[in-house]
């Protein structure tokens, strides 16, 4: 989507790639720079090839590069904070500020290592209303990211548990858009969470697109 000035608009999004100009130094962002060759600055004018990139999210910045090479470590970290979270569901004394800084730190976490992707992927915020079809049944969520390869969906509590290769049929209208979506696909993974707010979310991989008004 494209906003008034020319610039992609996203919903929800907190990171952010960044890369220094060769030319003035300016700092030249846009979610797409791993996927361009080739970037231009509009403080000076040039063209240049994209070169080492930073990823930035909620106050987090690091070298694209040493992301990469401590990718186990970061996805490390990722697991430990989920693991706290789920743990302090459990509790005997639930602490709700615990909970939140754990959850801002889960999702910075995410969005970071988003940024060792070589593919963009669209946060909805809010999420959209997806339905989700399969043999056996009808059972709704929230989109809550997509890419050009699949989607994340969050499932609502009363929805039948779905494993990886169950294939479904989704059903979505994206904000600003008249259109619905008809997406057929595979569940690439499943994830639950239990607690005292059980999270059940899927990722499907994507076989084809149909448009349909």
């Amino acid at each position: 989507m494209i906003n008034l000035d020319g610039e992609p608009f996203y919903f929800g999004e907190h990171r952010m790639l960044r890369m220094q100009c060769a030319h003035c130094g300016n700092l030249i962002e846009s979610q797409l720079l791993t996927e361009m060759k080739s970037v231009y600055c509009r403080r000076c004018g040039s063209f240049q090839d994209v070169g080492e990139l930073y990823v930035t999210s909620r106050g987090f910045t690091v070298l694209r590069r040493d992301l990469l090479d401590r990718l186990k470590r970061w996805e490390r970290l990722l697991r430990d904070a989920l693991k706290d979270r789920e743990l302090l569901e459990f509790a005997e004394r639930f602490d709700p500020r615990e909970a939140e800084r754990l959850d801002r730190l889960i999702a910075s976490l995410r969005e970071l290592l988003d940024g060792a992707r070589d593919h963009f992927r669209l946060y909805l915020d809010p999420p959209v209303e997806v339905s989700c079809c399969r043999r056996g049944g009808e059972g709704l969520g929230q989109l809550v990211n997509l890419s050009i390869f699949g989607v994340c969906i969050r499932l609502r509590p009363e929805v039948k548990l779905l494993h990886r290769g169950d294939r479904v049929e989704l059903e979505v209208q994206l904000p600003a858009s008249e259109t619905l979506l008809r997406l057929d696909g595979r569940v690439a993974w499943s994830a639950k969470r239990p607690g005292r707010m059980p999270v059940h979310e899927i990722g499907v991989a994507f076989d084809g697109l149909e448009d349909a008004a």
